[in-house]
C-alpha cells in the first residue's frame, strides 16, 4: 500500500508537470507522460497510451469551453473537421491495440522526433493561406471572426476538402499514440485553410475531447484503461494545465521550449533504442 501511495504521488506530480508544460508551450501532456510511464514506471505502452487518451478526454472540456465562450474557436469548422478526425482516431486506436509493444514504441519515438523538429521551427515561419473560399466552405458557413485586443478580425476558410483529409490523418495520430492531434491540425488550418493561428489553436482544442473519446472507447473495450493509473493522471494534468495557463505570461517560452525539446529528444532516443533491443545501461 505504501509503494502504491508513493507511486500515485509521483505520478500525480509528473502529470501536473506534463499538464503545466503542455499548457505553456501548446503541446499535449501525453508526449511527456507516456515516455515517463514506459521508461521509468515500467508500464506497458498500450496501458500508458490508454491512460493518456482518457486523461485528454477528462481535462479538455474546461479549456475548450473557455475558447468557445471567448469566441476564439470556430465550432462549426471544428464539427466539420471532426468527421474526419473521429474516423481517423477510431482507425488509429484499432491499429494501436493490435501492434506489438516494440513496434508501437518505435513509432511513438519517431513521432516524438517529429514533434521536436516541428517545435524548433521559428514561430510564424510558415505563410498563412490566403486562398479563395471553396463552395463547401461557403455552403457550410465555415467562415468566422474573432476579437483580439478589442479589434474584430474576419477570415475565410478555404481548402475544406484538404482540411478534412488532413484531420483524418491527425485523428490516426491521436488514436495511435494517445496524444492530441494539434501538431498536425493547427498548421493544417493555419497554413492551408486560411485560419489565423490563434483561432486554429482554439478550434483544435475544441476538437480534442471528441477525438480522444473515440480512441478511448477502443482502449476501454480492450481492458487497457486502469482506474488506479488513470485517476492521479487526470487530477495532475488538470491541475498542471490550470497552473500553466495562469503563469504563461510570466515564463520565458523560448527557453522552456528548447529545454522541452532536449528532454523529449533524449527520452524518444532512449525509447527507440530499447525497443530495438539496445541496452544503454541506465
Amino acid at each position: 500500500m505504501t509503494f502504491e501511495l508513493v507511486s500515485s504521488v509521483i505520478l500525480l506530480l509528473v502529470s501536473a508537470l506534463a499538464g503545466a508544460v503542455g499548457a505553456l508551450i501548446g503541446i499535449g501532456g501525453g508526449v511527456i507522460l507516456i515516455p515517463f510511464l514506459v521508461l521509468f514506471e515500467g508500464v506497458p505502452i498500450h496501458y500508458a497510451i490508454a491512460a493518456s487518451i482518457v486523461a485528454v478526454v477528462a481535462t479538455s472540456s474546461a479549456s475548450a469551453s473557455h475558447y468557445v465562450k471567448s469566441r476564439m474557436s470556430n465550432p462549426r469548422l471544428g464539427m466539420f473537421l471532426e468527421v474526419g478526425t473521429s474516423i481517423g482516431a477510431l482507425a488509429g486506436a484499432l491499429v494501436s491495440v493490435l501492434l506489438p509493444m516494440n513496434v508501437l514504441e518505435i513509432l511513438f519515438a519517431l513521432m516524438a522526433f517529429y514533434v521536436c523538429f516541428s517545435m524548433l521551427l521559428p514561430e510564424g515561419s510558415g505563410k498563412e493561406a490566403k486562398g479563395e473560399p471553396d463552395q463547401l466552405s461557403d455552403r457550410l458557413c465555415l467562415h468566422a471572426s474573432y476579437e483580439l485586443k478589442g479589434e474584430k478580425h474576419e477570415y475565410k476558410v478555404c481548402s475544406s476538402h484538404l482540411g478534412l483529409a488532413g484531420s483524418a490523418a491527425a485523428g490516426v495520430i491521436s488514436g495511435l499514440f494517445g496524444i492530441g492531434g494539434g501538431v498536425i491540425k493547427v498548421p493544417l488550418m493555419n497554413l492551408r485553410m486560411g485560419v489565423p493561428l490563434r483561432p486554429a489553436a482554439a478550434t483544435s482544442n475544441f476538437m480534442i475531447g471528441v477525438t480522444a473519446a473515440t480512441g478511448a472507447a477502443v482502449f476501454f473495450s480492450k481492458g487497457y484503461v486502469i482506474p488506479e493509473l488513470v485517476a492521479p493522471i487526470i487530477v495532475g494534468i488538470a491541475a498542471g494545465s490550470v497552473i500553466g495557463s495562469k503563469v504563461s505570461h510570466d515564463v520565458d517560452g523560448t527557453h522552456l521550449r528548447y529545454l522541452f525539446v532536449a528532454v523529449l529528444f533524449f527520452t524518444a532516443l532512449r525509447m527507440l533504442l530499447l525497443a530495438l533491443g539496445v541496452s544503454l545501461g541506465f
